[in-house]
């Protein structure tokens, strides 16, 4: 551990002590944590199966593991490194072998096709998005609320009704644009809209994200389920802890008493207050019942000094009395180099941005990784085809080509939505959504219309779902 600065170790070797560790990008912090848990399990504190490290992206999870792997050895391969929805699958996957309510064959719906569940109920005029995240605002405020009983429907009801009371603005942004006689309609009748979806996803054995949190959160309020997977862990490291939700706060929190835990993250990082992230309400709780060793990263190997100066120059006129609450000292980057200037270009026009962006590229090597930040997917969709006509009036061989990276998201692409489609009915035959993605795309002959009729109530109170049109056991004559 010698190439570990002071605050470094003090998080590696501290650990009898809850730790609240403050680092922000570029600090060490993964390669810190690394090194931690290899110290936990070679000290003989706690085994590999007794630490459980969560953070919030996939690629964070491989990292981390890689990195532990490489320090710990073997050993280190029970060490249960997962995003936080993954943590909840495994926890929903292994507690419906006890809990017949829960199904598990169960499959994971992402926002498209949770959406397309949702089509029936869409007010006219929102965004498939905008009511996929209200509805799921909704679910999560009645977990967050315990309106657990066996009347669904009043549930819902009950909580739209306080979100009403409670967090009028909030809700009234969900319908920017559209006529208040819809809002004044979904405060009425939208709980018809949640259950119906919970309705259509309970048909194919599906959860979408918030499900995830929310039904480990009901399994949790059982004290036997709560300690059984409390007592599974010794050792508990959250990362990024400021993209944390209310609920997901929550949930994690039944598993920290009486564990040694990390809690682990950069305040100025949250991009998801908007969907109830609470960073600074968070810290504040976790100090008055876990009384933890405040451990803060100053030093920056990440950033030169002319942008870490600048970034940090921004925060501090942004939030003076955060800076001033969390830094004891002034943060400071170590590298020597100053790095080159930050220009900064006011254009007249989006023409004329777009075009000292691309004439700025254009200066540059052909093999520099270059990046272009937006606030908008507009943005990007607006520069793309700038560029694209730009290009024509330069020499091919100096021309550049540009990628809108969010058009790439692997799993959302059509091709790959299709054969995950076959996959998911495999594995899940009640699996609708996949079912119908598949006969819309490769069965001629059924359209729209047809599937309807299939989907119609008539049809499904004869007790048949449009999976069964699929299994040709259906089809054939039996002899006795």
């Amino acid at each position: 551990m010698a190439q570990l600065n002071e605050a470094q170790q003090r998080v590696v070797n501290t650990l009898t002590n809850n730790i609240l560790l403050l680092a922000s990008a570029g600090t060490g912090k993964t390669n810190t944590l690394a090194h931690r848990v290899a110290h936990i399990i070679q000290s003989g504190a706690a085994k590999g199966e007794e630490i459980l490290c969560m953070t919030f992206t996939n690629k964070a999870c491989r990292e981390m593991k890689d990195r532990i792997l490489s320090m710990a050895g073997p050993a280190a391969k029970a060490v249960e490194v997962s995003t936080f929805h993954s943590f909840c699958y495994k926890v929903l996957q292994e507690e419906s072998k006890l809990d017949d309510s829960l199904y598990f064959d169960m499959a994971i719906y992402d926002e498209v096709d949770c959406q397309e569940l949702l089509a029936t109920w869409l007010p006219a005029g929102m965004k498939d998005a905008v009511f996929f995240n209200l509805i799921s605002h909704v679910k999560e405020y009645r977990s967050i609320w315990g309106y657990y009983s066996e009347n669904t429907a009043s549930d819902y009801e009950t909580t739209i009704d306080r979100l009403f009371i409670e967090q009028r603005a909030t809700m009234e942004r969900f319908f920017e644009k559209l006529n208040p006689s819809d809002l004044a309609e979904f405060r009425e009748k939208g709980y018809e809209s949640l259950v119906g979806y919970e309705q259509s996803l309970a048909g194919v054995h599906g959860v979408d994200f918030t499900d995830l949190i929310t039904l480990v959160h009901r399994l949790f309020q059982d004290e036997t389920v709560r300690e059984r997977w409390r007592s599974r862990y010794r050792y508990i490291n959250v990362d990024e802890m400021q993209d944390t939700s209310d609920l997901e706060g929550t949930v994690m929190k039944y598993l920290w008493q009486g564990n040694h835990v990390l809690l682990c993250g950069d305040y100025f990082q949250t991009i998801y207050e908007w969907r109830g992230s609470n960073p600074e309400r968070l810290l504040d709780e976790y100090k008055a019942e876990f009384s933890p060793d405040v451990i803060v990263f100053y030093e920056n190997y990440r950033a030169n000094k002319y942008l870490f100066d600048a970034s940090f120059a921004v925060l501090e006129r942004m939030f003076p009395r955060l800076i001033g609450d969390f830094y004891q000292e002034k943060p400071f980057a170590a590298s020597k180099t100053p790095g080159e200037p930050i220009v900064v270009h006011k254009a007249p026009t989006e023409w004329k941005e777009g075009a000292y962006i691309f004439d700025t590229i254009q200066t540059l090597p052909k093999d520099a990784k270059i990046g272009i930040l937006v606030r908008q997917n507009s943005q990007a969709q607006y520069l793309s085809a700038l560029f694209e006509r730009f290009n024509e009036h330069v020499a091919p061989e100096e021309q550049r080509q540009f990628m809108i990276i969010d058009e790439y998201k692997f799993f959302r692409r059509q091709e790959i939505k299709d054969v995950m489609a076959y996959f998911k009915l495999l594995l899940n035959p009640h699996d609708a959504v996949s079912a119908k993605r598949i006969i819309m795309r490769y069965v001629k002959g059924i359209g729209e219309a047809r599937i309807q009729q299939i989907e119609s109530e008539d049809v499904r109170t004869m007790g048949l779902r449009l999976t069964d049109f699929m299994d040709m056991q259906i089809f054939e004559k039996r002899t006795l």
